[in-house]
């Protein structure tokens, strides 16, 4: 695959801006391309998750020469009214067609490609090849020879014996580097761009310690998060039994239904898995299947008649549903499921 255009677009600007995702790795895609250029700022898509024309005051702010958008799955219309900055997009999501100068997707040339925005990025400028595998394995993925090559320069980090992106995120010695990175995402955005910013002078992973006088406020944010998370985690646990879904709802500032729907799938691969946040009158919702089941194409059909939304991936979605539709979405989602079990049966 042809990543020359990342590489080129890098090489020739001098006042970079980039805006990325809010998970490892988008973080991680920024955190490569900004330790390749030695400039640059970072903003996170977390105010507003769409890149839209709420963000033009930060391009007026910062007046930077290109704009570089890593791991958006998507990015509004409005955006490009009255810009005239080129916008360098890359992504890993389905293709678009927007008006941008550069656009770096696999699946231009490949449609069925799974690869991370951080492995993109790193195929294209290098760099550290540590922080590149936080944001792969982060977003499930698993390229064998990146991962051969890192057990040859870190083996110490994930041993011959993880052998799948789950595995590794959720049980090796790397699996607590990844959740620091994933929770310094958490909070305000005083904090988690303090937080940005600290990550982007880490090179290596020995810098990344608690005896690191300078990464106190890292670890500041990664106790409090992961407490928080452990303590929902346990929660969440309770409540698995017989039924192929696993449903769990809780209230609360913070977001991590994705992280536990995620590490719900690894335990128990065979369900169908619902983690929801019950916010301001509706259900912030993250849902994970196994390969051998479509989740987005359930979860399409479970919306019908209801008010609410819902898409992303096949086998993890995102979505919101209307508290008042919640059962009866709840209802049809089980319909669905039950179809198809019954057509794997035959």
């Amino acid at each position: 695959m042809n990543f020359k255009p990342l590489k080129d677009a890098l090489d020739t600007c001098t006042n970079p801006l980039f805006f990325f995702d809010d998970d490892t790795d988008g973080l991680c895609s920024f955190l490569l391309c900004r330790q390749y250029c030695g400039t640059g700022k970072g903003i996170v898509l977390k105010a507003r998750p769409t890149l839209d024309n709420y963000y033009h005051k930060q391009v007026q702010e910062y007046q930077p020469d290109k704009i570089f958008v890593l791991d958006a799955h998507t990015i509004d219309d409005s955006f490009f009214e009255g810009l005239s900055t080129p916008v360098v997009w890359v992504d890993h999501h389905d293709i678009q067609n927007k008006p941008v100068a550069v656009y770096v997707n696999p699946k231009l040339q490949q449609p069925d490609a799974l690869m991370s925005t951080s492995e993109i990025v790193y195929r294209a400028i290098g760099g550290e090849l540590w922080i590149a595998m936080i944001g792969i394995i982060g977003d499930w993925t698993f390229p064998k020879d990146l991962i051969e090559e890192f057990r040859k320069e870190y083996p110490e980090l994930l041993p011959p014996t993880i052998t799948s992106a789950p595995q590794a995120l959720f049980d090796s010695p790397f699996s607590w580097m990844i959740r620091c990175y994933q929770f310094n995402l958490k909070g305000r955005s005083k904090e988690y761009s303090k937080s940005v910013e600290l990550l982007s002078t880490v090179r290596k992973p020995n810098e990344l310690t608690r005896d690191n006088p300078s990464l106190k406020h890292i670890f500041k944010q990664y106790d409090k998060y992961n407490t928080a998370y452990q303590e929902l985690l346990k929660d969440a646990l309770k409540v698995v039994g017989q039924d192929p879904l696993i449903v769990f709802v809780y209230s609360g500032q913070q977001s991590f239904t994705g992280e536990l729907a995620n590490e719900l799938l690894y335990k128990f691969p065979d369900k169908i898995i619902v983690v929801a946040r019950n916010k301001n009158g509706e259900y912030k919702c993250s849902f994970r299947s196994s390969p051998n089941r479509s989740m987005y194409n359930i979860l399409q059909k479970a919306l019908q008649g209801i008010e609410g939304r819902g898409g992303g991936h096949d086998q993890a979605c995102g979505g919101s549903i209307a508290q008042e539709d919640w059962e009866q979405f709840l209802q049809q989602l089980r319909e669905q499921v039950q179809t198809t079990k019954n057509k794997q049966e035959k």
